[in-house]
């Protein structure tokens, strides 16, 4: 009976807190080098202000042409600074990496920007850069954050209630195991 009980908790906790394992990222990337990095600075500006979008060395491949887009409200009047100024009309346009794989885009929002652009850079990685434009006369959002290129969530941690749930299995678990051996003791 005390192996059945103590199988039996095991196997639940496993399942518990091995279900979201699979959703976990792997640490081991493969051909990606693990310094690599993406920042948007800042993320929500106001209009005709300027966002810099800063990939760090090896991000591309030394010298290739990166493919880049602009969508959103008033995107084809939006600027690309550092990248194509012709490309002010289309706001489709490429720009080829530095020699160490690094780029640096700065987008200028329209002068009546509003809302949310991507600006996204195909090449041997893709990323798309997610501006928040703010008309004058609207309060900033109070979190206003800095972009990196951290893997996303996949909900592979560990929910509170999860925790509880295991440990009140667990208790359990012990309170059986242990009404068990008194049992036993007793006959």
């Amino acid at each position: 009976m005390l192996k059945k009980s103590v199988l039996a908790v095991l196997a639940a906790s496993a399942l518990l807190l091995g279900g979201a394992s699979a959703a976990n990222a792997q640490p081991d990337l493969g051909d990606y080098p693990d310094d690599v990095s993406v920042t948007v600075f800042p993320t929500v500006i106001r209009p005709l202000e300027t966002s810099t979008i800063t990939f760090s060395e090896d991000y591309f491949e030394p010298g290739e042409i990166v493919d880049i887009d602009v969508t959103g409200e008033s995107g084809a009047e939006a600027g690309l600074a550092a990248i194509a100024p012709a490309a002010r009309s289309t706001l489709t346009t490429s720009k080829a990496a530095s020699s160490d794989g690094s780029l640096v885009a700065v987008f200028t929002a329209p002068a009546d920007g509003d809302g949310t652009y991507d600006v996204s850079f195909s090449g041997s990685r893709d990323y798309t850069a997610v501006i928040t434009v703010v008309p004058f006369g609207v309060a900033l959002p109070s979190d206003v954050s800095v972009g990196d290129s951290s893997l996303a969530n996949t909900g592979g941690g560990v929910s509170p209630v999860a925790i509880w749930v295991g440990l009140g299995a667990l208790g359990l678990g012990v309170v059986a195991l242990v009404a068990s051996i008194l049992r036993r003791r007793r006959a």
